[in-house]
């Protein structure tokens, strides 16, 4: 089969479809690193940023690509957070709860751990 002669990219593609492309293509040349399973963020980054230099008209579409790929891995880095910070929350509690039950000697550090408690919950929310 001989090579496609495309006077014009722009009559068969649309530049969202050029950018998905590339950056297809890009990250099929990069490596998911040893033990991975999926492109990081990182280099997804890479791969759009010199994308954009060499294809400076489709930046925009670059943009929405990468959004839609770097979404799923950021939702998940999110929960994965959250559910550490839980964990950290409840050792937080129960220590507090086990320094309160020490009577007098422990109400400082129940304090302390109180506050602890406090910060990590004020984390959580934002």
């Amino acid at each position: 089969m001989g090579a496609v002669d495309i006077q014009n990219i722009n009559d068969v593609m649309t530049k969202r479809e050029q950018a998905k492309a590339l950056l297809e293509e890009e990250l099929m040349s990069v490596d998911f690193g040893k033990g991975k399973t999926a492109h990081s963020i990182e280099q997804i980054r890479a791969a759009r940023i010199s994308l954009t230099r060499f294809f400076p008209s489709l930046i925009g579409d670059l943009q929405r690509e990468y959004n839609i790929m770097i979404t799923p891995i950021m939702r998940k880095q999110k929960k994965e957070i959250m559910q550490a910070r839980q964990a950290l929350e409840l050792k937080i509690l129960a220590y507090a709860d086990a320094c309160r039950d020490m009577g007098e000697e422990g109400a400082t550090e129940y304090q302390s751990s109180v506050k602890e408690y406090q910060k990590v919950q004020a984390i959580c929310l934002n």
